[in-house]
């Protein structure tokens, strides 16, 4: 059986941690313990050596090593326990993004003809409560409601809407308006978020959508456009607020513009959640360069087409 070596002195821990790992000689199965204000580090030793020969050592038994739970053993689990043979097309996704409380799969997963020949077979709803159950030792979480897949938006449409997010798990709201939604609307559809760089973001999947894909860009703007304290920031497109929230957090004031109307509400709930003041201007409305002068908030937002600008101002 392997030994644990007990360390009493705190400034030696780093230094002995380190030397075990560069001989393959730690245990990284166990965590460093502290116990009666000394220290438990494991190895993989069945003996001491000599350099170790200064410090206390006891012998430990192992505990056995339980199989890793991933999404394929949970499913495969689910399948077996009804009966259903898991067929070689099946495609078991690898990949996923997790918005609280949503995840989304990429396409040609679970929309897929396979998956779809399987759920005439048994019960979808059910494949998926059983996931979430064991979502905390499958994905890290326990703040899962809501499972979609995620198809590609239509590059034609200027609003950028997910029309083929596909929902497969859980209550997204009812359908309603994209271009004219009421405050009902808002309230009654469903939200999920995302915490980037410290920054708070959400958005209703149904009706806007989300590009993971620019949290560099995001940070490149925090690390690199700092101290814009008496700063105006023109977003032409500002969308749920992905680059704006990151000027906004280094000090500058923002004039905004979005036209879909769901985007400009979800980066109003992330001012909210920020605690920023803001104000929001319809196409009807009317505004002047006297009225921006007098109007101390932190964002403004158009709902209308950036071709307004020279208008406006």
């Amino acid at each position: 059986m392997p030994i644990k070596l007990i360390i009493s002195d705190p400034k030696s821990v780093k230094r002995i941690k380190q030397c075990l790992e560069q001989n393959n000689q730690l245990n990284k199965s166990y965590k460093i313990q502290k116990c009666n204000d000394k220290f438990e580090i494991f190895t993989n030793l069945p003996e001491i050596t000599e350099e170790f020969t200064q410090y206390h050592y006891e012998i430990y038994e192992e505990r056995p090593k339980q199989a890793e739970i991933t999404l394929e053993s949970v499913i495969k689990k689910f399948l077996n326990l009804k009966n259903v043979a898991i067929c070689n097309e099946l495609v078991i996704p690898k990949r996923w993004s997790i918005y609280p409380p949503m995840i989304l799969f990429n396409s040609n997963t679970f929309d897929s003809q396979p998956w779809q020949e399987l759920f005439n077979s048994i019960s979808s709803h059910e494949l998926f409560t059983y996931i979430i159950l064991h979502q905390q030792d499958v994905f890290g979480t326990s703040e899962i409601t809501h499972i979609a897949v995620n198809k590609p938006i239509i590059e034609s449409d200027i609003m950028r809407r997910p029309f083929n997010v596909l929902p497969l798990y859980g209550d997204f709201g009812p359908a309603t308006s994209f271009d004219n939604p009421t405050e009902m609307d808002f309230s009654n559809a469903f939200w999920c978020h995302v915490v980037q760089n410290g920054i708070y973001q959400t958005w209703a999947p149904r009706y806007t959508m989300f590009s993971r894909g620019n949290i560099k860009e995001k940070k490149r703007v925090l690390e690199t456009c700092k101290n814009l304290k008496g700063t105006v920031v023109f977003d032409f497109y500002c969308g749920i607020g992905y680059f704006s929230l990151s000027y906004l957090k280094n000090g500058a004031r923002l004039m905004c513009w979005e036209l879909n109307p769901w985007s400009v509400e979800g980066f109003r709930r992330a001012l909210e959640h920020a605690k920023y003041t803001y104000l929001i201007i319809r196409p009807d409305d009317n505004f002047s360069y006297q009225q921006y002068q007098e109007t101390i908030v932190d964002v403004i937002i158009f709902i209308e087409s950036n071709e307004n600008i020279p208008k406006r101002l």
